[in-house]
């Protein structure tokens, strides 16, 4: 299971998202769609500061999902008070970019599989 915040960021590493990770009764496609404005909003959020915004929703005391299921209209409701609350979100997230002044990303390891993909190299 995918360890993120708010759907897709990580806390430790910036630029990198997770999508459609989550298994949904009826399937993604709506929530696709749902979560689309939500998203690009946090890329442009995400853009404006240092600090991953998985680091910012963890610091709001967002907690890391405990299964892979999800119940759709619950996935719904969530986006709708998220968009009208994402000023506070912005706000916190400068406060956090902040406060974590000195974050860069850390290189990630490259996996021996990796290496031997020919198309990697």
């Amino acid at each position: 299971m995918v360890k993120c915040y708010g759907g897709s960021f990580l806390e430790d590493y910036k630029g990198l998202y997770y999508i459609g990770w989550g298994q949904a009764r009826g399937g993604v496609g709506s929530l696709i769609s749902a979560f689309s404005p939500f998203f690009i909003r946090c890329l442009k959020l995400q853009d404006e500061i240092n600090v991953p915004l998985g680091l910012v929703f963890k610091e709001m005391g967002e907690q890391l999902p405990k299964t892979h299921l999800s119940d759709p209209q619950q996935i719904f409701r969530q986006l709708k008070l998220i968009n009208f609350f994402f000023n506070q979100i912005v706000k916190r997230a400068y406060q956090v970019n902040t406060q974590y002044s000195n974050f860069s990303n850390s290189p990630l390891p490259r996996s021996s599989k990796a290496l031997s993909t020919p198309f990697l190299r």
